[in-house]
């Protein structure tokens, strides 16, 4: 199978405790010899399901988004349309 690497960046956004966003030039660096499958992200508080910021930049950068529930203890996965991400192999890379 594919060999998946995570990869840990800070989040970026001025409200790191309600939105997450990733650093354009890390993500350049980034791209430049991988490609990327997803975003992966938790919320501190709440549930697994992706916000409506999740949502439209998932849409714009046409990314999945693997978001992990802290309170939860639960994994969920947004896909914009045309998208598609196998779960199960992610998930055995985290």
């Amino acid at each position: 199978g594919e060999n998946y690497v995570p990869v840990i960046l800070k989040n970026k956004h001025s409200d790191p405790k309600n939105y997450f966003a990733i650093d354009p030039l890390e993500y350049l660096k980034f791209s430049r010899g991988n490609e990327m499958v997803a975003v992966f992200h938790s919320h501190c508080i709440g549930d697994s399901q992706p916000s409506d910021f999740d949502k439209a930049n998932s849409k714009n950068t046409e990314m999945p988004f693997l978001i992990y529930s802290l309170p939860e203890k639960k994994f969920s996965l947004y896909q914009p349309e045309g998208h598609a991400c196998n779960i199960e192999e992610l998930l055995e890379t985290l």
